[in-house]
């Protein structure tokens, strides 16, 4: 009877009409606690490093000032609808490109979850992290260094509240409003790409080296604060939809040595640049404006430009 009743339980979960053991799991166990986070940490330290099951992150998580959370490389959470993590203590992020750190909504589809937060006077390093479907991928009210990231298919990727940040090979691409929104940034080596607002909005200025800029539904860059210096060297910025580059302020921003695209590169190489090009908003247009200096332009795009190492890079055949 016994073996009956084992032999047609196998046949019904074959048929998906019952349900067999999670991956991981003993048969019959129930989802282990310590894969379950909602709410705020009890431990002064934890690290989550189990790669076979997810984590699920059923509500709102708090990790309080003087308490730490460590992800571990190849560590999935999965988070409920509008759950969140928040950080007012210390988070340590530490995936790779090859073994990334996945945090994703519960569902598919774009605003699931709020996002990871890290709160004024917290500290965090955030490094291979893959981030998809929440409602802000980062929230970052205090200095934060990222790294080796993909933020992709968000309401926004990053919202930055302070100055002084620096993002390095970054892949912030299809996210429905911007791709950035900051103080003032140091963007090495990033790829902000296809994002359905401005792919770098600030009022603080910024300095940008290596990237690439392109195909966003509105301005490429859009800073507006004349307190502040805008720098983009050795990068490629094309095919934004509004402008490639919008000077809101009364400043010369250094924009040397970049590579504009074919059609921007052919009137600078026929008229110079003091041509009033069609792609950059400044005092050519505006008389308050200030001037994008676009000298130097390269013809074509830098070896080494965009993100180098993220996840879900495509790999070199």
């Amino acid at each position: 009877m016994l073996r009956m009743l084992t032999s047609g339980c196998a046949a019904l979960m074959a048929l998906g009409l019952v349900a067999g053991p999670a991956k991981g799991s003993k048969a019959g166990a129930a989802p282990a606690a310590d894969h379950i986070l909602s709410g705020t940490q009890k431990e002064v330290s934890r690290t989550l490093d189990d790669t076979k099951v997810p984590y699920t992150v059923s509500a709102d998580y708090f990790v309080d000032s003087g308490n730490e959370l460590v992800v571990k490389p190849g560590v999935t959470l999965v988070f409920a609808k509008n759950a969140g993590l928040t950080i007012q203590g210390s988070l340590k992020m530490e995936g790779t490109a090859e073994s990334p750190i996945v945090c994703k909504g519960s569902s598919s589809g774009i605003g699931v979850w709020q996002g990871i937060k890290v709160c004024s006077k917290a500290t965090a390093d955030i490094e291979g992290v893959s981030i998809s479907g929440a409602k802000e991928g980062l929230h970052l009210d205090d200095k934060v260094d990222v790294r080796k990231c993909s933020i992709c298919k968000n309401e926004i990727g990053i919202v930055a509240k302070c100055n002084h940040y620096t993002f390095e090979d970054l892949f912030i691409c299809d996210n429905r409003g911007d791709a950035i929104q900051v103080g003032h940034p140091t963007l090495d080596h990033c790829t902000i790409s296809r994002n359905g607002g401005n792919g770098l909005c600030g009022w603080g200025g910024c300095d940008i080296t290596g990237s690439i800029i392109s195909k966003n539904k509105k301005s490429g860059i859009d800073c507006w604060n004349g307190g502040h210096d805008v720098t983009v060297n050795g990068s490629y910025l094309e095919g934004n939809k509004q402008f490639d580059i919008h000077n809101g302020c009364g400043k010369t921003w250094d924009c040397k040595e970049n590579y504009w695209g074919p059609a921007v590169t052919k009137m600078l190489e026929q008229k110079g640049d003091s041509v009033n090009l069609p792609r950059i908003y400044d005092r050519k247009d505006k008389p308050d404006a200030g001037l994008v200096n676009v000298s130097e332009w390269l013809k074509e795009m830098p070896a080494e430009c965009g993100a180098r190492e993220y996840p879900g890079m495509p790999q070199k055949k």
